[in-house]
């Protein structure tokens, strides 16, 4: 037996020898379920290619978003330090109110304070002159009935005559 080395027996070996190849890694394929797992790593890789897609359209959405929030920004600002300006407006105008309302109650209170203290002192001021009127004049007529012992007899008389 000879060993032939020519161009088409290495031709035609290497054929045979890439037909069993093919055929073995195609029968592992097949056992191994390649083409399930080709198929499910294309399904992954599709699955994440959609989700980036629709978290960059989410991405432009909330970029536009914040686009636009910064627009309106400026003004929502100066909205608000209006609102708060007026608020402390409002604020110091109740509290001159309620001041001014209490500085006058306050007046009126010791207003009628005073009144009340006047009028107690003039009482006071008028029974006490009522009293010393009364002694001097008790004082007073004690002195002229003893100076005049008549005048006695004649009020004593007149007093009897209205009875």
């Amino acid at each position: 037996m000879s060993l032939n080395f020519s161009f088409d027996n290495l031709i035609h070996a290497n054929l045979i020898s890439f037909i069993v190849m093919v055929s073995i890694i195609t029968f592992a394929c097949k056992k191994l379920k390649v083409g399930n797992a080709f198929e499910n790593l294309r399904n992954k890789i599709k699955t994440e290619v959609d989700n980036s897609e629709k978290a960059k359209q989410d991405s432009i959405q909330a970029l536009d978003d914040i686009k636009n929030e910064l627009k309106v920004l400026p003004q929502r600002l100066d909205d608000l330090e209006n609102e708060a300006k007026e608020t402390a407006k409002t604020l110091v105008k109740n509290i001159e109110d309620d001041t001014v309302a209490k500085k006058d109650i306050i007046h009126s209170n010791m207003e009628t304070a005073l009144d009340y203290h006047v009028k107690m002192a003039n009482e006071k001021l008028s029974k006490d002159i009522s009293i010393a009127s009364i002694a001097l004049a008790k004082d007073n007529f004690v002195q002229m009935l003893k100076n005049n012992p008549d005048l006695q007899y004649k009020i004593l008389k007149e007093c009897m005559e209205k009875l």
